[in-house]
């Protein structure tokens, strides 16, 4: 059986909305994506509840476009772009997901408060330290291109002790 590459739809009868995604594997991603709803565990927040509310029978998969490997990303933003407000899909950009997310809760200081109260005392293991240290050792060097683009990133940015850590 060949594979399926280009651009699917999973649709919800119940409500018009639909996901768009893009795969160089449309029969193992369906497959992926039910797996994943059927258990409580599709990372796409809106899709999960949704299939929870309506169940499975409201929810139609098909394939809509195929695609050439390389435009993948491009033609399933197209869809999206077209499709929105009315689609699953969270956030604004497939190439970068967070890329125009927003956080679910307000950014109160009660809530940023919480948060690091959550993170106080969590302290990192020696062999999680090591694995750390040993993994950075093996990534090469920086080119000088890639060098320059990091210091010219940094120029005139102001650093304050908040930016090491504490001794």
């Amino acid at each position: 059986m060949t594979k399926q590459c280009g651009i699917y739809e999973i649709y919800c009868n119940a409500n018009g909305k639909s996901y768009f995604g893009s795969t160089k594997d449309y029969a193992g991603r369906r497959s992926a994506h039910l797996h994943n709803l059927r258990h409580d565990k599709h990372p796409n927040a809106h899709l999960q509840r949704a299939w929870d509310k309506y169940g499975e029978n409201a929810f139609i998969f098909r394939f809509v476009q195929s695609v050439h490997e390389e435009c993948l990303a491009i033609v399933e933003q197209l869809f999206i772009d077209i499709h929105r407000p009315n689609v699953f899909n969270i956030g604004r950009d497939c190439q970068c997901p967070v890329r125009g997310r927003k956080h679910l809760r307000p950014r109160t200081p009660e809530y940023r408060a919480k948060m690091s109260a959550g993170k106080m005392g969590h302290v990192v293991s020696a062999e999680t330290k090591a694995k750390l240290c040993a993994a950075w050792k093996q990534r090469p060097p920086a080119t000088q291109e890639t060098r320059a683009r990091m210091s010219a990133a940094n120029m005139g940015r102001i650093v304050t002790l908040l930016h090491f850590p504490k001794n």
